[in-house]
């Protein structure tokens, strides 16, 4: 029961940090489309996609390291053959 109250409380906290995140990108997207209208400037534009891009990959980096790098107590309670937990 309390894990299961654990993982409401993350996705309590992550889904509001999600949303946030993609109004931000969103409106970024359109005031930079606004102040600077057509993108003919190429070098801007093309700073501006990868800048995005490294924004896009250092959050799926963020995500995939707290995937994999879990405290120690959570590879104990789901799977104890794992590295990290008790070998029974």
């Amino acid at each position: 029961m309390l894990e299961f109250a654990e993982k409401v409380v993350y996705a309590g906290i992550a889904l509001p940090l999600i949303a946030a995140a993609c109004i931000l990108l969103v409106r970024a997207a359109w005031t930079g489309w606004l102040v600077f209208g057509d993108f003919s400037q190429t070098d801007f534009s093309q700073t501006m996609v990868l800048a995005l891009l490294d924004v896009l990959l250092l959050g799926l980096t963020s995500w995939l390291l707290r995937r994999k790098e879990r405290e120690p107590d959570e590879g104990k309670r789901s799977d104890p053959g794992r590295a990290g937990g008790t070998a029974g």
